[in-house]
């Protein structure tokens, strides 16, 4: 099987990580390099955090939000299958270099996702914030015209981990590969 890489992209508390998590049987993590600080509770395994930054050849992704940080390295990149979670605003550049990259977008109803939110304890204002900023963030890729539960053009819009998970070992399973383009 050729390598494949799987970029999840969703709005806040959509369920990526959780997703990502579901998937360490079949694929590896792509980690993200931030400057942001932790949250409580945590860990390594989504975010290599650093103090500071610089962009090198290697950087193929390169954000900044709240003074923080985000970039994607692909000396960082696993040397088989993988996914990786960015922004939506990063999908179309990750998909110059990876176009044969499948594309989730984890669709959660905002009900469930103000829960969720609620749930983890963030902050009232925080929340709405985050909400608001994906409502315009997510414009694009709701603009597609894509259809749920269908692998359309390597893109797929699901409203459910579970439907992604079944979505995902399909691709895998496919003849489709990742093969990336020179810059």
């Amino acid at each position: 099987m050729r390598h494949k890489l799987i970029i999840l992209v969703g709005e806040t508390a959509s369920g990526k990580d959780t997703l990502a998590k579901s998937l360490r049987r079949e694929l590896f993590f792509w980690r993200r390099t931030t400057t942001r600080p932790k949250r409580i509770g945590e860990t390594d395994h989504n975010y290599k955090f650093v103090d500071t930054y610089e962009i090198t050849e290697d950087t193929l992704l390169y954000s900044v939000f709240n003074d923080w940080i985000f970039a994607l390295d692909s000396s960082e990149k696993p040397s088989a299958s993988c996914v990786v979670i960015v922004s939506p605003l990063e999908v179309p550049t990750l998909k110059r270099y990876y176009p044969n990259a499948l594309v989730v977008y984890l669709d959660v109803p905002a009900e469930k996702r103000y829960e969720r939110l609620l749930e983890r304890g963030d902050d009232i204002n925080e929340i709405n914030r985050r909400m608001s900023a994906d409502h315009e963030d997510f414009k694009f890729l709701r603009g597609y015209g894509l259809k749920r539960n269908t692998i359309e053009h390597n893109y797929l819009r699901v409203t459910s981990s579970k439907d992604a998970r079944k979505y995902i070992r399909k691709y895998l399973n496919s003849d489709y590969t990742v093969r990336k383009r020179k810059r």
